[in-house]
C-alpha cells in the first residue's frame, strides 16, 4: 500500500469562483484529481473533499483505503477569485471619455493609467489583471480596437475578457 498523495495528481492552480454562493460546489468544479495512470477520479465516488475556508485549503481523502496507507490524504491550497468575464463593470468607457489617439506610427497600447481612467480603479494592470501577449487587434489605425485581458488569480480575478476601445487620429 502506498500513501494516497503519491498515487494522485491534482491541478496546480485551484482557483475557486469567489462569486459562487456555495464554496463546496465551486471547489468540486475547480479540483481535478487523476490517478497515476492519468484516469480522472470522481468526487464522492473515489474521494471526498474537505475544505477549510479560513486557511483556503482543501483536503482530498480517498473513500476507501483498500489501496492506500490508512489515514493518508492530499492537502492543497486554493485561491478565491472573481471571474473577469462576468464583471459587468469591466468595460472600456468610450462614451464619456476621450478616445485614444493614434500618432500614425506607434500602435496604441493600453497603459495602467488607461485602465484606471477608462475602466475603473478596481482593475490594476500588473497587479490583478494583465494584457494577453499578442491579443491586440486593429490598434494601428483609427476605429474600434480590442485587446484580451486576463485576470491574475492572486490579485482577485481569473479568466479573460476582451476590451474594445475607440482610436482616433492624432
Amino acid at each position: 500500500k502506498a500513501p494516497f498523495e503519491e498515487c494522485i495528481t491534482v491541478n496546480d492552480d485551484i482557483v475557486v469562483d469567489a462569486s459562487a454562493g456555495n464554496l463546496a460546489s465551486a471547489l468540486e468544479k475547480a479540483v481535478t484529481v487523476k490517478d497515476t495512470a492519468g484516469r480522472r477520479l470522481k468526487n464522492k465516488k473515489d474521494y471526498i473533499l474537505i475544505y477549510n475556508a479560513l486557511d483556503k485549503q482543501v483536503t482530498i481523502k480517498p473513500l476507501s483505503y483498500a489501496n492506500y496507507e490508512e489515514g493518508s490524504s492530499y492537502v492543497a491550497n486554493y485561491i478565491a477569485a472573481k471571474n473577469l468575464a462576468r464583471e459587468k463593470n469591466f468595460v472600456f468607457d468610450n462614451k464619456t471619455k476621450e478616445p485614444l489617439a493614434y500618432d500614425g506610427r506607434n500602435p496604441v497600447r493600453l497603459t495602467a493609467a488607461n485602465i484606471r481612467d477608462y475602466v475603473g480603479k478596481e482593475y490594476r494592470l500588473g497587479e490583478n489583471i494583465e494584457i494577453v501577449e499578442g491579443s491586440y487587434r486593429n490598434n494601428t489605425r483609427k476605429g474600434m480596437a480590442s485587446v484580451t485581458v486576463r485576470g491574475i488569480p492572486e490579485g482577485g480575478f481569473y479568466g479573460t475578457k476582451v476590451l474594445r476601445f475607440k482610436i482616433v487620429d492624432k
